[in-house]
């Protein structure tokens, strides 16, 4: 719920200011939104405590390729990956993904975007929004239909997700792509270092 609203209001700052193309994104939400729709469906019927496996590692993994992969810092690039095999292989996996474990999911579509098409860090990280927008959307509507959604507590977070969003797409491209990879580093280990502190793997007393 509050995903949602956060990668929707970054969306419309990216289309507002023409950081991104609506013709050259919207093809690619759907598939996305298949893909997290389908996995949200699947998380249902599973053991979740597998989940707190999971996450941890991917959260790492995230951090570990932003702070040390070269290609992060270099211009657009030939594209590796076709755009028909990106739209209907690559996006909807991710979008499982987002559908079934969720964190981390848009830096997984700007990795994508770059190693598989090629594009510069900055306008990956931008088009990154609106596929994360279709997941969020589309997770949030089987949440609903399944009753699992905390009401309170999502709407409070909303709040918080508009004003980040907000000044997050107004400094997107101005920050030096360097900062931009460090940012993503430091919120990963942060986000990393709360969880396992919450599932009571380290002790700060």
């Amino acid at each position: 719920m509050q995903g949602s609203i956060g990668t929707a209001t970054a969306t419309y700052m990216m289309i507002k200011s023409s950081k991104i193309s609506w013709s050259g994104i919207k093809s690619l939400m759907l598939p996305a939104f298949i893909g997290a729709a389908i996995g949200t469906i699947a998380v249902q019927f599973i053991n979740t405590d597998i989940l707190s496996f999971i996450i941890p590692v991917v959260l790492l993994f995230i951090a570990v390729y932003f702070l040390i992969s070269p290609s992060l810092t270099q211009n657009n690039e030939e594209p590796k990956l076709s755009s028909r095999k990106y739209k209907y292989g690559v996006i909807p996996l991710i979008g499982y993904y987002d559908g079934m474990f969720g964190p981390g999911t848009g830096s997984f579509f700007t990795l994508s975007g770059i190693a598989c098409r090629g594009q510069d860090l900055l306008t990956s990280t931008a088009m990154a929004k609106p596929l994360n927008f279709s997941t969020n959307i589309a997770s949030l509507i089987i949440f609903l239909l399944a009753g699992h959604v905390a009401w309170i507590v999502g709407i409070l977070m909303m709040i918080g997700q508009i004003i980040g969003a907000w000044i997050g797409s107004h400094c997107l491209f101005k920050i030096n792509p360097t900062y931009l990879r460090g940012v993503v580093v430091l919120m990963c280990s942060g986000m990393l270092i709360k969880y396992a502190h919450s599932m009571g793997w380290i002790d700060f007393i």
